[in-house]
């Protein structure tokens, strides 16, 4: 038998996204954490779009990933970034 798998698509996360990022979140965890994501995606939206980023395939959201970059964090006064 042959499956024939689609590519993911990467793309802007956006809000309609929380109750699919919570569900991944909360398979890796074992808990929910909708508040906390629904507080880090608001957060992300005032940022540059490529901090926010789902991957989706067949339209559904498969994985995501949030970073952001900054002059000074942590008390390390270099350029840095998380993800």
């Amino acid at each position: 038998m042959t499956h024939k798998s689609k590519r993911a698509v990467v793309r802007k996360m956006n809000e309609k996204d929380l109750d699919d990022v919570v569900a991944i979140d909360t398979k890796v965890l074992g808990k929910s954490r909708w508040d906390y994501w629904l507080m880090k995606m608001s957060l992300a939206e005032q940022r540059l779009p490529i901090a926010s980023l789902v991957a989706e395939a067949d339209g559904k959201v498969v994985g995501f990933i949030l970073g952001d970059a900054s002059g000074y964090e942590y008390s390390v006064p270099e350029n840095i970034g998380w993800i």
